[in-house]
């Protein structure tokens, strides 16, 4: 028995190739073929040991190994205290042989190298299965999301420090190279050798940076995203990129757009749609685009007349009777409210002019809307690109600015080359120097307080622009028609806004508290990018959105209601506050002001002014300033030029006032002392 020890260890391996045979089979065949095998050595073994002498006795140990590595731990134990029963005890078949064998050491340690077989292998079996399980149930997992990747229209595929290929799966991968089975280890060039942006945004990502593209394969795009594999401690060891096919996804945003480009009553494309048309229709190759801009006169009083299910009725009437005018190339659209656009690609003024008059004459002629006959007129400006503009937006101004010119002279159409009739010939000079007075920054700003009616206290200054020359000062009255007509008001109106932010900025650092309004035109609300021109300039400067409003007439409102309710509210959305100057002159109501996100009215100066001799304006300004608190306004007296009008405003409950009796419009210097008290 002394060598027993070192006659398990050696027969181990042998134990262990049985076992890895015996996993082949079913565990109960395995078990049943284990107790058969220990019968037979039982009743073998007299012959057995009278041939081989104690190597019988390693054969035991080499059955147990194995019913330890076939059966695990419990198995073994079971084969192994079975046998020792059998053969082994002193009522077994050892006492027969060679009674010295059931001795007690050396029993012991036979029983203990028979035991030490089963149970070594039993556990090495007990572990191998755990992680056969496992690794099955891996196998299982990735053979799923390999067989899910190959169904979805994504691409993913992993790299290494050195950008080869780990791994790769989805269907996507199919656009990329027409096939899916993409050998691992292999580098992004050898992969994909057509692609070379693939690689680029590859080593983007293995230099840390997240990438975000969209990749065009043929007809098929790929939002992706490559991004770095990071270990533990936070270094790159790797990139991967995940893309998927936006097909349905462009597709349901190219018909949101649609969608987004009509407008709902008359199904005509809206300004956002005409814009776009208007891009693609810019002229080429010398070649001139006419666009006209038709806006009704007098809409809102034909609604309030006949209500806004017949206003609308006739809006989808005057669309179909214009489109109707119009050329087989020729586009119509609906830019809001009683305004509308025709895109006429290819053509020169002088046909231009023809199908202006051609739908004026059409718009003029009787509508039947629930069976009642109406009469309307239509303003129409006209700009033709390149001349009058050589992008969309700048076009656009310029026919509007020609339909607002038409308007204002009362006549059907009128070309935005064409200078109104009754400009005053000393303007024409002007042009020039007006245009580098605003480029070189040679106008000026004078600033007028507003101060509180029941203590004095400053509450802001109202910013206005001024023209001052070597021979005279040039009235806003004259410069800003006159900006209008050149196309500078844009210009004149950033420069305005630009320099009033920069002086309210100054004031502020000085440590003086105030803010500042500027005046917008009716033609500034027209200006879908306004606020975003605006919020850029506060932005620059650094000066709070609270500390900075506009003002805006009762005319420019209604000029085009829907568009200025949405200017008005992008700016007041940027915490710009808003004022409504020269109320009263307009043909709004506070009931319609109330719906607009405004904080101010400002009581016009002709009513303001005589108040001391007229009691039927005192009754106006007592109810205006009755209602407005109710809706929520501030209101401003304007014109207070005397203390006695001071008196009667304060009397009537205005919260502010503004005139010459408070103080003229200051320079900045004179704004400055008026701050300090």
């Amino acid at each position: 028995m002394a060598h027993l020890v070192g006659v398990v260890v050696a027969a181990i391996p042998v134990a262990a190739r049985g076992a890895v045979l015996g996993r082949v089979l079913p565990r109960r065949l395995r078990l049943l073929l284990i107790l058969v095998v220990v019968a037979a050595y039982a009743v073998a073994f007299v012959p057995l040991y009278a041939l081989t002498g104690e190597a019988a006795l390693m054969v035991f140990c080499l059955v147990t190994a194995a019913a330890g590595g076939m059966l695990g731990v419990r198995g073994g134990l079971f084969v192994a205290l079975v046998g020792l029963l059998l053969h082994a005890l002193p009522f077994g078949v050892l006492q027969a042989v060679d009674p010295t064998l059931v001795q007690p050491a050396s029993a012991g340690i036979y029983a203990l190298a028979v035991i030490a077989c089963a149970v070594g292998f039993g556990l090495m079996e007990d572990w191998r299965e755990r992680v056969r399980q496992y690794i099955s149930v891996g196998d299982a997992g990735g053979a799923s999301l390999r067989a899910a990747m190959a169904q979805v229209p994504v691409f993913l595929f992993t790299l290494d420090r050195q950008g080869a290929l780990t791994t790769s799966a989805g269907r996507g991968l199919g656009s990329l190279d027409r096939t899916t089975r993409a050998p691992v280890m292999r580098s992004l060039a050898e992969r994909w050798p057509d692609r070379p942006e693939i690689e680029a945004y590859a080593r983007r990502a293995l230099a840390g940076e997240t990438v975000n593209v969209t990749l065009e394969v043929g007809a098929v795009p790929f939002d992706a995203t490559f991004a770095p594999l990071r270990n533990a401690s936070g270094a790159v060891e790797g990139a991967v990129a995940i893309g998927l096919d936006a097909t349905d996804q462009r597709q349901s945003r190219r018909e949101n757009d649609e969608a987004g480009q009509r407008d709902a009553l008359t199904g005509l494309p809206n300004r956002t749609g005409l814009m776009r048309r208007l891009d693609h229709a810019m002229p080429q190759a010398g070649r001139e685009t006419a666009l006209l801009v038709l806006d009704l006169d007098g809409f809102k009083h034909i609604n309030e007349s006949i209500g806004l299910t017949a206003g609308d009725e006739l809006l989808r009437a005057l669309g179909e009777r214009v489109f109707a005018k119009l050329g087989v190339h020729d586009q119509l659209a609906r830019l809001g409210g009683d305004e509308f656009a025709i895109i006429s690609p290819d053509t020169d003024e002088r046909a231009a002019a023809v199908l202006a008059r051609t739908i004026s004459e059409a718009v003029c002629a009787p509508f039947t809307v629930n069976a009642r006959e109406l009469f309307v007129t239509a303003s129409i400006g006209v700009a033709m690109a390149p001349g009058h503009g050589t992008d969309a937006a700048t076009l656009m101004r310029s026919a509007e600015v020609a339909m607002y010119a038409a308007k204002r002279r009362s006549i059907p159409w009128t070309l935005y080359a064409a200078a109104p009739a009754d400009a005053s010939a000393a303007l024409l000079p002007l042009s020039a120097e007006l245009r580098r007075a605003i480029e070189q920054e040679e106008l000026a700003l004078v600033f007028q307080p507003i101060v509180s009616a029941a203590t004095g206290k400053l509450e802001r200054f109202e910013a206005l622009a001024r023209w001052p020359k070597r021979d005279g000062e040039v009235p806003p009255s004259e410069f800003v028609p006159l900006a209008e007509r050149l196309g500078l008001l844009t210009a004149l109106t950033d420069w305005v806004i630009t320099a009033s932010i920069r002086q309210l900025r100054a004031w502020l650092i000085a440590g003086r508290d105030t803010s500042v309004t500027v005046n917008l035109s009716p033609r500034n609300l027209l200006e879908p990018d306004l606020p975003r021109r605006i919020a850029a300039a506060l932005a620059a400067a650094d000066v709070p959105a609270e500390r900075f409003g506009i003002e805006v007439t009762e005319t420019t409102i209604m000029a085009d209601p829907e568009r200025a309710a949405r200017t008005i509210a992008d700016l007041r959305s940027l915490g710009i506050a808003i004022a409504v100057d020269d109320f009263g002159t307009g043909y709004s109501s506070l009931a319609y002001l109330h719906r607009l996100p405004i904080s101010i009215v400002k009581i016009d100066k002709s009513f303001v002014r005589d108040l001391a001799k007229d009691d039927n304006g005192r009754a106006i300004v007592r109810a205006t300033v009755g209602l407005a608190h109710v809706l929520g306004f501030t209101v401003v007296a304007e014109g207070v030029e005397d203390q006695s009008t001071l008196a009667i405003v304060r009397e009537l409950g205005c919260d502010e006032v503004q005139g010459f009796h408070i103080a003229r419009p200051l320079q900045p210097a004179d704004a400055l002392r008026f701050l300090r008290g």
